[in-house]
């Protein structure tokens, strides 16, 4: 399926821009992958494992096996082996795939020849949720459904698109299928490169599209190599979008063009909002957009997008007999917009009151010297559980450390109701951020 739609490309534009640089054109590709269906033939038609660490050996994977393999799981790196036994269990696998089944020289030496040719089928793909608090759930998704929203090439030079999440992700999947549909060429960070060396890659190698998280976007306006970027097309989601750090990053980038996507592995792509405002417009509620329809109930947001159709007794999320989907985001109407609050299954119980950690977060990033904040619950024998965070500096921030925590305790009590307000604040040097480019939460339960 997806090698067929690359076939259609034009030829003399690159595909793939590796983390060596080696530049992959369409043909190339078609070459390589062949070559690897060949290696995997007692594969065709079964159901497939994929456990991958490289990104650029992922998508070699992806492009050999949709419409190769029946079903296909993709098991994200970093993912713990307990969760990767259980779902691989429930899944009953006939092979399992790593990085070294899809090794070796990007240009075989024989010529290609045509043969007969494999058969294509529509391949399931099952993507696994995070699994923060729970063993990760499989969401069925087919090429169709991964691709709803991708965009034909425009006119012009192609978009150079940077990786900047793991591409099992269903954000690094998003970036994956525009670049290879929508005519544009990928772009692959070195893996374990540091985030000013992945920056410094981007814009050596001319990337004009970036995707990534507003965690991803605050250390991006923060490192100095950004500003050699010459960005077209900007993405942004993954998590809460303010308006001031979308402001900051048009401020930055004025040539380019920034939209906000709603997009989950549970619902797909949902939809972009393109007006430079944070949140979406109350009318959506009513008249819906992008054939998207949307409804709030017992304030989470709920949404029915075409090609995604789940049973209410699927078992995988919360479905409605009209076909709407609980996204489980909190949502508030303000005036004419929706704002996101946070997420419904990571709420912090403060003696009996509910208090979202994205918002504690928002208010500590308001403040000047803040560049990341994660706040999150810890035991407490009166309350149950208490609001605790930490906070990276800007560069250049140097002072006292309890000067700076009661101080950013203090810029909270004016913002928050008491019982939301941080009992400690701890400064930390950097704050952990998964291949979805979102902070790293604790565990709710520890303390």
């Amino acid at each position: 399926m997806l090698l067929e739609r690359m076939k259609s490309r034009r030829v003399d534009i690159p595909v793939w821009i590796g983390p060596d640089g080696k530049i992959l054109s369409a043909p190339e590709i078609e070459v390589l992958v062949t070559a690897l269906r060949s290696r995997h033939a007692g594969l065709q038609g079964r159901k497939v494992v994929l456990r991958c660490n490289s990104d650029f050996l992922t998508a070699r994977a992806l492009l050999t096996l949709d419409g190769f393999c029946a079903e296909l799981l993709l098991i994200h790196p970093g993912t713990p082996e307990s969760d990767c036994a259980a779902v691989e269990s429930g899944f009953g696998p006939d092979g399992v795939l790593t990085d070294a089944d899809f090794a070796g020289d990007d240009s075989p030496p024989v010529p290609h020849v045509k043969g007969a040719a494999v058969p294509e089928t529509v391949t399931k793909w099952m993507i696994p949720t995070s699994g923060t608090t729970r063993t990760p759930r499989l969401i069925p998704h087919d090429s169709a459904s991964l691709s709803r929203t991708v965009k034909s090439p425009a006119a012009g030079l192609p978009h150079h698109w940077g990786l900047m999440y793991g591409i099992t992700r269903f954000a690094g999947l998003q970036v994956f299928l525009q670049s290879l549909l929508g005519g544009g060429v990928l772009l692959f960070p070195p893996s374990g490169a540091s985030f000013p060396e992945k920056v410094r890659y981007l814009s050596e190698c001319g990337c004009t599209a970036l995707s990534a998280t507003p965690t991803h976007w605050r250390k991006i306006l923060m490192t100095p190599l950004s500003e050699r970027l010459r960005l077209q097309q900007i993405t942004v989601g993954g998590e809460i979008v303010d308006q001031p750090l979308l402001d900051l990053v048009k401020s930055r980038f004025p040539e380019a063009r920034v939209v906000h996507i709603y997009a989950s592995t549970e619902t797909g792509v949902g939809f972009t909002v393109k007006d430079g405002l944070s949140g979406f417009p109350c009318s959506w509620l009513a008249d819906g957009i992008e054939n998207v329809r949307m409804k709030i109930h017992d304030g989470t947001l709920w949404l029915k997008i075409p090609g995604r159709t789940l049973s209410p007794t699927c078992g995988i999320v919360e479905v409605d007999e009209e076909g709407y989907i609980n996204t489980g985001d909190l949502v508030l109407v303000d005036s004419d917009r929706v704002r996101f609050l946070g997420r419904m299954n990571g709420t912090i119980n403060v003696g009996g009151n509910k208090v979202s950690p994205e918002e504690v977060e928002q208010v500590l990033l308001a403040h000047p010297a803040v560049l990341l904040a994660s706040a999150h619950g810890a035991r407490n024998p009166i309350s149950g559980q208490i609001v605790v965070a930490e906070v990276a500096l800007k560069p250049g921030h140097h002072t006292v450390a309890t000067e700076i925590e009661k101080e950013l305790r203090f810029f909270c009590r004016e913002r928050l109701d008491l019982y939301k307000v941080p009992a400690r604040v701890t400064l930390v040097d950097d704050l952990t951020v998964n291949e979805s480019g979102k902070i790293t939460r604790r565990p709710q339960w520890t303390g």
